[in-house]
Parts: structure tokens; sequence; C-alpha cells
């Protein structure tokens, strides 16, 4: 068996280089091109779904201010359902 050093890899630091320094900035504006839109992409998503979850909101309100009025008994209490009294005696 061969036995292996631990400083036999070592990586090598390129940015120092004229290349490196080229290929460090050509991979932060190839970031920027590709990341930023899709950032965007999912700001705007939210901010769609946003507007319509209010628009949605404020309708359900407007929906129950309306039916507020209605599904009273004759004492006033909501929601009550009263029984006709000819069924009862059947």
């Amino acid at each position: 068996m061969m036995k292996m050093s631990l400083g036999q890899f070592q990586f090598q630091n390129k940015i120092n280089t004229p290349a490196g320094i080229a290929m460090t900035i050509f991979g932060i504006v190839l970031g920027m091109i590709v990341i930023l839109p899709i950032l965007l992409l999912l700001l705007l998503a939210g901010l769609v779904a946003m507007i319509v979850l209010i628009i949605l909101a404020i309708y359900a309100k407007i929906c129950r201010i309306f039916q507020t009025g209605t599904g009273r008994d004759s004492t006033g209490r909501k929601n009550v359902r009263v029984r006709n009294q000819a069924r009862d005696q059947s």
C-alpha cells in the first residue's frame, strides 16, 4: 500500500494572476446575470401574491358586511333555524 502525505494535494491560488482575476470578475458578473433575475422574479411573485391576498381579504370583508344583516330570527339572534310548527305536531 502507498501512503499519501497530507500535503500531496494542494489547491493553487490562481486569483493573483491576471487570468485568475479575470476569471473571478467573469464569475461575479455571470453570477449577477444569472442569480439577480431569479431573485427579482421571486420578489415579484411575492408581491403579486401579497396583492392578490389583500384583494381577496377585502372582498371577503365586504361580503361579510353585506351578510351580517341577514340570518337573524325575531329576537335578533344570528344563524338560528326556526322550525315550522306543522312539522312539530306530526
